[in-house]
């Protein structure tokens, strides 16, 4: 099965592995940690060098010039990312999902030409620059912004391959 080759090859099982240590930190952190990443502890002291203070017992990665837990808000951050990547990526599996089964159903008629077109425009633009582009002119950078357009612009891959795959199976004899 697939899942025993993926676990046979060293750097998919190093790969899930880490993957899963990431998940784990994020999804359990806070609880572990129990430190609230925006919570100031004004109890500890500045450093010798008058920054923020360094890795002690009770802040194993040390504290930020706020002084608060940066294990802490690393583990929160981590919780955010992984939530947006995941919403992120539903959205543009569906959309891109439903853009290509719909273009390679039609084959080489017109719905096909203009959504295929479409398709070509939105991949020849550079992805980062283009959501660079879009974030700036939405000017908020909330999660739900972030989301919507990483979700709005990863679509175009996922159409091209559901395409291609969509005219490979419309061609089937029992199709």
């Amino acid at each position: 099965s697939l899942a025993l080759r993926l676990w046979g090859h060293s750097g998919a099982r190093t790969g899930l592995l880490l993957l899963g240590l990431v998940v784990v930190f994020a999804v359990a952190g806070p609880w572990l940690i129990g430190t609230d990443p925006n919570q100031s502890d004004f109890a500890l002291s500045r450093s010798a060098a008058g920054g923020p203070p360094g890795p002690s017992w009770a802040h194993p990665l040390g504290s930020d010039s706020l002084f608060r837990d940066v294990l802490a808000r690393l583990a929160a951050g981590a919780r955010l990312s992984l939530l947006i990547a995941a919403c992120a990526t539903i959205i543009a599996t569906c959309l891109g999902a439903t853009v290509g089964m719909v273009s390679g159903y039609f084959g080489d008629r017109w719905p096909d030409r203009i959504l295929t077109g479409v398709v070509d425009i939105a991949l020849a633009f550079p992805f980062l620059l283009l959501i660079t582009a879009i974030g700036v002119a939405m000017a908020q950078t909330d999660a739900v912004t972030v989301t919507l357009v990483l979700g709005l612009t990863g679509w175009p891959g996922v159409a091209r391959v559901v395409r291609a795959k969509t005219r490979a199976v419309t061609a089937c004899g029992y199709v």
